[in-house]
């Protein structure tokens, strides 16, 4: 398997995870800590896709110094808005010249809704899932791959829980593409 995986495994979201699924919780409080478990994991790959150049303005006595991110860099994060709403609560307010995407997995004619415009190099997709589905995430990467032309490096999912035959199944037929995840399933 040479597919990216990154377990993150940082004290909060174990401790999350841990009171989100081992722990029989109320349903108001899964859904805040499975949003809070998934704006751990965009904040990580954020932090490592995200260009920032620093502007040195010099002003009469001191020079100040302003970080932007790249203009021509656009991250677009695909998701089914409907299963996951949660998820995306805060991450349209957090992260800066962040698209969010709407999937249909059970309409292969028309896959994202909104268009994914001005590709370039520095274009990124985020795909987000709670749960990796085999066959709708497969899917989902071809049409990205396919029609959208994107290349495997500038896609990145994260999902909180998936199984180890998922990723043997991505792995086969992608092999740039980064995956974040807090949990990996492995069944005999």
């Amino acid at each position: 398997m040479k597919l990216n995986i990154y377990v993150i495994s940082h004290p909060i979201i174990k401790i999350l995870h841990h009171n989100t699924y081992e722990n029989n919780i109320i349903k108001s409080a899964e859904i805040q800590n499975e949003s809070k478990i998934m704006l751990f994991l965009i904040y990580e790959i954020l932090r490592k896709l995200i260009d920032i150049n620093n502007v040195y303005i010099h002003k009469l006595n001191y020079i100040q110094k302003l970080s932007i991110m790249n203009s021509q860099q656009k991250n677009y994060i695909i998701t089914n808005i409907i299963n996951n709403y949660n998820l995306l609560k805060e991450v349209y307010d957090t992260f800066p010249h962040t698209h969010i995407s709407h999937y249909n997995a059970n309409d292969n004619d028309n896959y994202i809704i909104d268009t994914i415009k001005n590709i370039n190099d520095q274009t990124n997709i985020i795909i987000i899932e709670k749960f990796l589905v085999e066959d709708q995430i497969i899917n989902l990467l071809k049409y990205i791959k396919n029609d959208i032309k994107i290349k495997e490096k500038q896609i990145t999912i994260a999902c909180i829980t998936c199984t180890h035959q998922i990723l043997e199944k991505i792995s086969q037929y992608y092999k740039e593409i980064n995956l974040y995840t807090t949990h990996i399933i492995y069944n005999n």
